[in-house]
């Protein structure tokens, strides 16, 4: 068999398996739902302040309201609109498990030092 068949065969099969496990509106709820449960144990506090994830006026905003998907196929962009904070966190989807806060990392320009 051919190498470049293989390798369209090998992507092939992964984007399929990414798309058949594209998570959806239930899975993302079920993703905020345990996060909000993990934010309440204080002994998970430093390794949560130490990854940027999604803040707690947004969680609750995304129980209360609901939250936008956006499916691009082999993963999902999940938008929640938070009035208070004004701002639309945005978090990428993919596997049915895996959810990664977009917006929600440290600003690294007003962390490095000026010299």
């Amino acid at each position: 068999m051919n190498s470049r068949l293989r390798v369209l065969i090998v992507l092939a099969l992964v984007g399929g398996l990414l798309a058949a496990f594209n998570p959806g509106l239930n899975d993302f709820y079920a993703y905020v739902q345990k996060k909000m449960e993990a934010s309440g144990n204080p002994a998970d506090k430093p390794f949560q302040d130490l990854m940027a994830g999604i803040s707690k006026e947004a969680l609750k905003e995304a129980q209360e309201k609901g939250a936008v998907r956006k499916d691009y196929g082999i993963f999902s962009v999940f938008e929640i609109n938070n009035v208070r904070e004004k701002k639309i966190h945005k978090v990428l989807g993919f596997g049915k498990k895996v959810f990664i806060p977009l917006n929600e990392t440290p600003k690294w320009d007003e962390l490095k030092v000026d010299f």
